[in-house]
């Protein structure tokens, strides 16, 4: 930590501003194409939320969190991706009330979700 006083911020009062963020150095957010892409570490079954449920291990392969692995579950018919098991249980909560359809309840989440 510490600093070097070459970030931009805050340098000065007045003067000339660019706008477009030419002078932030390639710091954007958005990361692709940025490092490593994340490597699958394993596939494996869900059982706990029952048949047909996977959870993959995305290991993180840059960054400041390099090295962390992300678990992602899928549901059983249309492989939809969901990031945690407190989604999981939202999403299986809401399947019931539309009659089933993984779609349907997909976007239920996401709109409760934002």
């Amino acid at each position: 930590g510490g600093g070097s006083g070459a970030s931009g911020r805050g340098a000065g009062g007045g003067g000339r501003r660019k706008m477009d963020g030419e002078d932030f150095g390639g710091k954007r957010s958005g990361g692709a194409g940025r490092g490593l892409p994340p490597k699958e570490v394993y596939e494996r079954p869900a059982a706990e939320f029952g048949e047909g449920w996977t959870v993959k291990g995305i290991q993180r392969m840059s960054g400041k969190y390099q090295g962390h692995v992300d678990n992602y579950w899928f549901t059983p018919k249309k492989k939809r991706k969901l990031r945690s098991r407190t989604e999981v249980k939202r999403f299986l909560e809401v399947l019931p009330a539309v009659d089933g359809d993984e779609g349907k309840a997909f976007a239920i989440l996401r709109k409760k979700g934002r």
